[in-house]
């Protein structure tokens, strides 16, 4: 599952793992031409926002405030990062294809800890962080960045191939951090530890 943070600073084609939020804003649903559509929502979550665009589906079945969870196909396929230029801005969008599934839920996955131990344990990582960041050269907190984003991708790989050893999901992730530099992906990085 990505953090909303994480997919803001991904690049574009980034493979979404999963997402969930509260609809903060839903938009009609807009068709043209003989079978195209798109409706776009405004997902929320930890005070983080990103645009989700659901192309050639039926209307949302959902409203403003609820809860969802967004996952793309067995294969991962469905949801991925593009870069919208919208008046001289530029924003990360989530594009959902009819493939990925959308669903109401109650509680967040990840959300199986007490709500006092899971804020304890975020306390001590945003400290954590915080002086590890301050002590630490941008490049070097950009390149920590980017491997943790290949080590997701990898992850994404290993989900699909279950029999994957740990050397070839070594191998893989090295793969992608070293195609990522070849094309300075690390420079595009956020200066933060995400």
């Amino acid at each position: 599952m990505n953090k909303i943070s994480q997919l803001k600073t991904a690049p574009e084609g980034y493979s979404v793992t999963g997402l969930e939020g509260v609809i903060k804003k839903l938009y009609p649903r807009n068709a043209f031409g003989a079978s195209k559509s798109v409706q776009n929502i405004l997902l929320e979550r930890e005070g983080q926002i990103i645009k989700c665009a659901f192309w050639e589906r039926e209307e949302i079945p959902f409203a403003e405030g609820a809860k969802i969870q967004i996952m793309p196909n067995s294969s991962g396929k469905g949801m991925v990062v593009k870069d919208d230029n919208y008046q001289g801005k530029q924003n990360k969008v989530v594009s959902c294809s009819k493939d990925a599934t959308i669903v109401g839920i109650d509680d967040w996955s990840d959300s199986h800890q007490t709500e006092e131990v899971l804020g304890a344990i975020v306390t001590s990582a945003e400290n954590q962080q915080t002086s590890q960041a301050s002590s630490l050269p941008v490049p070097l907190v950009q390149n920590i960045n980017l491997m943790d984003l290949c080590i997701q991708s990898a992850e994404i790989l290993k989900q699909k191939y279950p029999n994957m050893t740990n050397e070839q999901f070594q191998a893989i992730t090295s793969s992608f951090y070293i195609e990522c530099n070849k094309q300075n992906v690390g420079r595009t990085m956020p200066a933060e530890l995400l």
